[in-house]
Parts: structure tokens; C-alpha cells; sequence
């Protein structure tokens, strides 16, 4: 794997950097991770200042590595399993989100809500059902209540 100086990573556009994250996932090598981390460092930092006064959107690039990592295994696992335990699908997913994503993933970014209509995407495409009922998140968490979702309707 070519390795990747700060001044390279730094030069790349924002699809460029997400392109090589998705590489970088696929690869799975210790180098590869260690890049990823910087990776995403870096898209949070450029959010976090177009972020500022908008909230986040879903077509920023932070909004694309959210979507990344609802989708992720680790994601999809974590929302499947907070689901099984009757807690919102995010519950699963929340803890994840904030180690990775920081201060681009709060209440006042509206990230949470972003969260939410991910997740809910993916779990249609899994096959599990909205209840139309929200339960309260863990403490800690960013979001204060979200969806609970069902295998069977």
C-alpha cells in the first residue's frame, strides 16, 4: 500500500480522501488503518468548520462517512443488536459515531437526526419494521429518544 504523507492526504478533495477510505476499510491492514484514522480526522476538521452554522448535512463529508458507518458490519451489527435488546437502533450505532465522528456528531449539528434516517433506510433494507414508538437512548448519549424498530410489523 503507497504510503500517505499529512501534505498528500491534506491535498486530496473531499471525495478524493472518501475514496480512499473506502479502499482503506476494504484493505484492512494495519497501515491501512492507521491511514483511515487520519482520514478521518481530516474530514471532520474541514466539516466541523462548513458545518459551523449549517448543521450537518448528509451530502457533506461527514455526513457521507455517517452514512459509511450506519452501513458499516460494525453498524449494522450494532443497530441489529440494540434492536434484539428492544432499545432504539441508534443506541447501537450512537457510541460509534461519536469516537468517530467528535464534535461533528451532536445535538446542535442536527447529526443526530441525520443518524436517525440512516439508520432507518438500513433497517428497512433489512427487513425490520418501524413501531411508530421512539424509547429513550442510554446515558450519554447525544440523542435523547429514536426509533424502535421490529423484526415483523
Amino acid at each position: 500500500m503507497t504510503r500517505w504523507t499529512a501534505e498528500e492526504l491534506t491535498a486530496l478533495s473531499d471525495n478524493d480522501l472518501l475514496g480512499l477510505y473506502d479502499n482503506c476499510v476494504r484493505l484492512g491492514s494495519d497501515e491501512a488503518l492507521e491511514i483511515l484514522e487520519s482520514i478521518r480526522k481530516l474530514l471532520v476538521e474541514r466539516d466541523s468548520l462548513a458545518a459551523a452554522d449549517s448543521g450537518l448535512k448528509i451530502t457533506s463529508p461527514v455526513g457521507k462517512l455517517l452514512i459509511r458507518l450506519v452501513n458499516s458490519p460494525a453498524g449494522v451489527a450494532g443497530a441489529i443488536d440494540a434492536t434484539t435488546k428492544g432499545l432504539p437502533a441508534l443506541a447501537g450505532i450512537e457510541p460509534m459515531l461519536i469516537d468517530v465522528l467528535g464534535a461533528s456528531y451532536s445535538r446542535r449539528q442536527d447529526a443526530s437526526t441525520q443518524a436517525g434516517s440512516v439508520i432507518g433506510k438500513m433497517m428497512d433494507r433489512l427487513g425490520h419494521h418501524r413501531t411508530g414508538k421512539k424509547g429513550p437512548m442510554p446515558a450519554g448519549s447525544i440523542a435523547v429518544t429514536a426509533e424502535i424498530y421490529s423484526l415483523h410489523p
